[in-house]
């Protein structure tokens, strides 16, 4: 199953996944971390070709993380 899945859809799962275990671990500086690195991995799927809607999805969820976390972090 995971050998049909585009490199897109493989990222919106990952993100998935590891927006699920930020709020399991509502932790700051762990959504911070973890949104930067989603949003780099991001970067690199555009550059491996054509990116689907759920993966644009999942690129703002992390920058919208990264916002919330910026924020707890500077209050």
């Amino acid at each position: 199953m995971m050998q049909s899945l585009t490199p897109s859809d493989k990222y919106a799962v990952a993100a998935s996944i590891a927006l699920l275990i930020l709020v399991l671990f509502d932790n700051a500086i762990l959504m911070l971390v973890v949104s930067v690195l989603g949003l780099l991995a991001g970067i690199w799927v555009v550059r491996q070709g054509e990116m689907r809607r759920v993966a644009w999805v999942a690129a703002a969820a992390f920058a919208i993380a990264l916002a919330f976390a910026l924020v707890s972090l500077l209050r």
